[in-house]
């Protein structure tokens, strides 16, 4: 009797260790396996490895910053032969608005003017200041505001590619003397250009600025017309176009004033073109 204990307390022994094996061989019970379960990861998914934070980069213009919105003012301060005669006949007083400036200043707005060379060289000790401030971009929008392209609002035109050079470097010559700063930036006159314009600009090493919210400041009455231009259309262009001011865009600067504390209030920020 002994030995036949023996034998049947071996034998259950046996089969209680081939049980503990299976059960170790079916996945997702133990913890050395290397697999998972599938019922239960369905249930508690593992969270997503975690990754190191890329750096903050800028908004490229007419981009939405990774930090928050951002909009890109812009004013055209354009000069031509005509414009500059009815000066000097003392028939107009300045061909910018002094108090849009002061506000811009005031309220520590950033901001980007597209200067003619014309208008550079009639206004240089401004073009110098805005530009030594550090709070104003100055740009591009060639030397006496002829037109690359036609029709283009009645402005005089030039037509042949060593003129519009010309009209470019000239002005890019005007601003880099009195700013010490290479344009990196080019508006075309009346934004008429086509292809090959374009192509002249990328040649010079010029970046076009010729799209983003049109504002319709040229020649309008109602500021709150073109405030509500710019607040309709700043959410889809942040690239805000304008004129700086004078007796061409007397609404400018009133609109700046109802649009500026608005757009802050909705969480939009301001920068340069640079």
């Amino acid at each position: 009797m002994p030995r036949e204990i023996s034998k049947f307390l071996a034998a259950a022994l046996l089969v209680l260790l081939l049980a503990s094996a299976c059960r170790r061989s079916e996945p997702g019970t133990g913890s050395n396996t290397g697999q998972s379960n599938p019922v239960q990861e369905a249930h508690n998914p593992s969270p997503a490895p975690v990754q190191s934070p890329k750096a903050a980069l800028p908004a490229a213009p007419g981009e939405k910053s990774a930090a928050g919105k951002t909009l890109y003012l812009t004013f055209d301060a354009d000069m031509t032969p005509g414009m500059l005669e009815r000066e000097k006949q003392h028939r107009v007083d300045k061909w910018y608005s002094p108090g849009l400036i002061d506000y811009l200043v005031e309220n520590k707005i950033p901001a980007t003017i597209f200067s003619t060379g014309m208008f550079a060289e009639d206004y240089p000790e401004l073009i110098t200041q805005l530009a030594a401030s550090g709070q104003f971009s100055i740009q591009n929008h060639t030397y006496d505001h002829a037109a690359f392209s036609t029709p283009c609002y009645g402005l005089p035109t030039v037509s042949s590619d060593d003129a519009k050079n010309q009209e470019m470097s000239r002005a890019s010559a005007v601003i880099v003397r009195l700013t010490g700063q290479e344009p990196v930036y080019l508006r075309h006159p009346g934004l008429c250009h086509k292809l090959h314009d374009d192509q002249l600009a990328e040649q010079m090493g010029l970046k076009l600025s010729d799209t983003g919210t049109v504002s319709g400041d040229a020649f309008a009455r109602d500021p709150k017309l073109v405030a509500q231009s710019i607040l309709s259309g700043a959410p889809h262009n942040p690239v805000i176009i304008l004129h700086l001011g004078g007796p061409n865009a007397r609404a400018t600067e009133e609109a700046i004033k109802l649009v500026v504390p608005k757009l802050l209030a909705q969480g939009y920020t301001f920068a340069k073109l640079q």
